[in-house]
């Protein structure tokens, strides 16, 4: 059973992270316009098995190299980018980080250990040549799961 320091710890950081996804809402636009420069520069550059420490909503996934496939969809080069881990410690962004992987093409999976909530959460049919874009909830919160 946890203790009453552990459960209100555990609330204030959930208070955060939710304060923090509603602040980046307003202000993730303000800062694409600040960085795109250098994600223009540097993302289509990416390749292989990526990390992306703190993706916050993944606005910089459609810098990644894309190909068009059969169905007229564009999807991330499989043959550019092999799998994508996203580490991402605030749950209340995933719904916008699912929706910008899908909307790049990606098959969006989640991390079971990390993330047990994710088998609520639905995923786009795979195509052969979609890449896997893994949802790890990269988080110290608990010392005993550390992913």
């Amino acid at each position: 059973m946890p203790s009453l320091y552990s459960s209100v710890s555990n609330g204030l950081s959930l208070t955060a992270d939710w304060l923090f996804k509603t602040l980046w809402l307003v202000e993730s636009d303000r800062n694409n316009a600040k960085v795109d420069t250098y994600r223009k520069a540097l993302w289509p550059e990416i390749s292989g098995n990526v990390l992306e420490l703190g993706p916050g909503f993944a606005e910089s996934l459609r810098f990644l190299t894309h190909v068009t496939i059969s169905d007229g969809s564009h999807v991330v080069d499989s043959n550019t980018i092999t799998s994508y881990t996203a580490l991402e410690p605030n749950v209340f962004l995933y719904d916008q980080l699912h929706k910008n992987a899908e909307t790049n093409g990606f098959c969006v999976e989640y991390d079971h250990k990390s993330y047990p909530n994710c088998k609520e959460l639905g995923t786009i049919p795979t195509r052969d040549n979609m890449v896997p874009f893994n949802i790890v909830r990269g988080t110290l919160d608990d010392p005993d799961n550390i992913p």
